[in-house]
């Protein structure tokens, strides 16, 4: 078992149990990624880091959508009368998704604690441009990061 963070670029390599590895190493926009083209691309990437392992493979693949705001910022609280919402958690799910799930629980019952105060008082998320604006920009940034980071296909 192991935990890795999301991050819109670069790779994340963890050593877990058994000596095993878990690899984060891909993101893309609007649409879900084959099996066969995540495996391919992971694949790509492990070989070019570690040239002598080119028999490995991969055991598993898994992935899903991830909720990112511009800024990094989680959007917590009330939306509307009763319906509550903890969304944008940019990758950080299993622990900031735990522990605002115990917030949005402590709001809802009318708790005040010290945390839901400040977690109440963080920076909200900035706005988005509509499409196809946001589409461009992602899709540009994407590509200058990866320019940057020496990665571009």
């Amino acid at each position: 078992m192991g935990l890795i963070p999301a991050n819109r670029m670069g790779t994340t390599l963890r050593k877990i149990q058994n000596k095993r590895f878990m690899v984060r190493s891909a993101y893309s926009y609007e649409k879900p990624q084959t099996e066969s083209t995540v495996l391919e691309l992971l694949t790509d990437c492990y070989r070019r880091r570690y040239p002598a392992a080119k028999s490995h493979r991969f055991e598993h693949l898994w992935g899903g959508a991830t909720a990112l705001t511009r800024n990094g910022a989680t959007y917590f609280g009330e939306m509307s009368p009763n319906l509550y919402a903890s969304v944008g958690c940019n990758g950080a799910g299993v622990l900031k998704g735990t522990c605002y799930g115990k917030l949005l629980a402590e709001l809802i019952m009318g708790h005040r604690t010290q945390e839901l105060v400040d977690v109440l008082a963080m920076d909200k998320p900035n706005w988005l441009p509509p499409e196809p604006l946001r589409g461009a920009a992602v899709k540009t940034a994407i590509y200058l990061q990866k320019r940057k980071a020496g990665a571009e296909r």
